[in-house]
């Protein structure tokens, strides 16, 4: 299971994806009428199936990960799965992509 530590918090990846994803005005996943995307950006792409089907080759109730358009980990909303370890594509720089792309966007909003 993919853990990454963060200087001011301990959060797993899956959690800082949700706030992403709330963060990003989406409230309810199993109400969209499939997958909900994101492009964190050019090397990042998540996504979240929040039915209780396979769509689009995303499992029930699954994350999925891509990093420069490969398969890199795929998570169960429980955390449970796997995530790549590379030198770049790791949960601590995926969890970093997130945070900046937050960041970005509250400054928007200023």
């Amino acid at each position: 299971m993919a853990k990454a530590n963060i200087a001011e918090t301990d959060k797993h990846v899956c959690e800082v994806m949700m706030d992403y994803a709330l963060s990003m005005g989406c409230g309810q996943i199993n109400k969209l009428p499939g997958l909900w995307e994101s492009v964190i950006d050019e090397n990042w792409t998540i996504r979240c199936n929040g039915h209780d089907k396979t769509i689009k080759g995303v499992p029930p109730y699954c994350w999925s990960i891509e990093y420069n358009g490969w398969p890199a980990g795929i998570l169960s909303i429980m955390g449970e799965g796997v995530i790549c370890a590379g030198e770049l594509g790791n949960a601590e720089n995926l969890i970093e992509a997130i945070e900046a792309k937050m960041a970005k966007n509250a400054q928007a909003k200023i």
